[in-house]
């Protein structure tokens, strides 16, 4: 029946289409048109005695709504009928759509939403300061302590001779070769712990087996090695070399090497002496960097990392000096400044070269991340996409092109999205599972429709969004059965 409130409601826009000269008509064959022909009244008017146009809006509605309104449930009327049977038809359909929706479409969406955010957060965080180092070099504590510097006091001034002899030890693990580095000393070797500690387990091996076994691997160390390294790690191998020669020139662990004790002696002495007067040399390098302000010892964009001395590093710190200029005498392609005179006086130069760097290098990481996440997102779908849900395989069956289909909407919509659409990533699932996998359905829709309703208003429960999706759905299926017409 309609009633004489829906009438009368239908009144001002009718008069807005008619002023416009246009009209709103039932395509042929559907469910609303024959809705319509059920409420057609015009031949239960008098014919000929009264016409629609000589009747008020209230009389009119009052004929509308006796002519399509039903006497009793034994009398129904043909547009009553004609509703009850839209009605029913319409809520099968849309209870089915829903249901797949909530409960077949909506779940992959998640799955893929799930992904999609566990890339974003294992990827997605662009520090320049973890690519790129500032190494930082001190004089170790060792190397400051009383017992070893007093030790070490006799290879000042000395030069440096290499061993002509080679020890032929056998090769040991790092917990084998320990002892040998301590002294007896707990302060001390408290300090060569922590040395040994920062050095790394596999150097100290590599330093044992380079220098005291005939043993060749591929990270095997040479005296040239040794001589190209900086004054600071000169320090640090000397120290080792020359603890492990003096350890085992007091214990005597020749462990298989037959040869006489005098041979043995002078070998290893011949090592510790070498390293005595590197470490000796090395402390006066350093100590000279130290005096004349040497701030930059190397740097290498190859690693991403520039070098520097602590001693120096720190006091220029405290003196008001920053990070930023490093790293842009780093990433200076003109810069061979190394002293603190020299830094200083350009430091607003690399400051601003720090920035500028900055800034093209975060923009080409979010660059390379967009265009990860995009073949990211293609190799996502198809893991999904593997297995294909009981609708889907329906609709292949009776559509062989489908997976082809769906193949061709999803790389089309990840070709042409942008970097905003990183920032919604729940709609973006939706786009790719329920608007293209499930193109076949009314899934995207009905899920768009509830999400709008939930962000609109976070308060509304998901029945009420399901509603609220289900009216919209209801009033696409009722549009796509009208045409507009003009009068004339």
């Amino acid at each position: 029946m309609i009633d004489e409130r829906t009438y009368l409601r239908s009144i001002v826009p009718g008069n807005e289409l008619s002023d416009r000269n246009i009209v709103l008509v039932p395509m042929a064959d559907t469910p609303l048109s024959v809705l319509h022909k059920s409420s057609d009244i015009s031949d239960r008017l008098v014919s000929g005695i009264v016409e629609s146009e000589d009747l008020e809006p209230g009389e009119l509605a009052t004929i509308i709504q006796k002519t399509t309104g039903s006497d009793n449930i034994d009398n129904i009327s043909l547009h009553d009928k004609a509703l009850g049977d839209t009605v029913d038809t319409l809520s099968n359909v849309v209870k089915s759509h829903i249901s797949n929706a909530r409960t077949v479409v909506k779940p992959i969406v998640l799955e893929m939403l799930e992904t999609m955010e566990e890339f974003i957060a294992n990827n997605s965080t662009i520090n320049i300061l973890d690519d790129f180092n500032i190494i930082i070099k001190k004089t170790p504590p060792l190397l400051t302590n009383t017992y070893v510097t007093d030790e070490l006091d006799g290879y000042v001034g000395r030069t440096l001779l290499y061993p002509d002899l080679k020890a032929k030890l056998k090769s040991k693990t790092y917990d084998d070769i320990l002892p040998l580095l301590l002294t007896g000393n707990n302060d001390v070797d408290k300090l060569i712990v922590d040395l040994v500690s920062e050095m790394s387990v596999d150097t100290i091996v590599s330093i044992y087996t380079s220098f005291l076994t005939t043993e060749h691997t591929d990270d095997v160390l040479t005296y040239q090695h040794i001589s190209m390294l900086s004054s600071y790690d000169k320090m640090n191998y000397g120290i080792v070399i020359y603890l492990l020669a003096r350890g085992l020139i007091n214990t005597v662990d020749n462990d298989g090497w037959d040869v006489p004790l005098s041979v043995y002696n002078k070998t290893l002495m011949e090592l510790r002496d070498y390293a005595g007067t590197l470490v000796a040399l090395a402390l006066q390098q350093t100590s000279l960097l130290v005096r004349t302000k040497q701030l930059v010892l190397s740097k290498d964009m190859g690693t991403k990392s520039i070098t520097v001395s602590g001693e120096v590093y720190t006091e220029w710190l405290n003196s008001g000096g920053s990070p930023e200029v490093v790293l842009g005498i780093l990433v200076s392609d003109t810069s061979n400044d190394t002293s603190i005179p020299a830094i200083d006086s350009k430091s607003k130069d690399y400051i601003n070269t720090w920035a500028s760097f900055t800034s093209f290098y975060t923009t080409s990481a979010k660059n390379k991340l967009f265009r990860s996440f995009k073949d990211f997102l293609l190799g996502a779908h198809n893991n999904l996409f593997r297995e294909l849900t009981p609708i889907e395989e329906e609709y292949n069956n009776d559509n062989s092109g489908f997976r082809d289909n769906v193949s061709k909407l999803v790389t089309d919509t990840v070709n042409t999205i942008t970097h905003k659409d990183m920032d919604d990533l729940s709609c973006l699932a939706l786009k790719l599972v329920a608007r293209d996998r499930f193109y076949f359905t009314s899934a995207y829709g009905i899920l768009n429709d509830i999400q709008e309703a939930t962000i609109a208003n976070p308060d509304i429960n998901v029945r009420e969004a399901a509603l609220l999706a289900a009216i919209n759905y209801i009033t696409d299926y009722a549009l796509d059965q009208i045409s507009i017409k003009s009068w004339n």
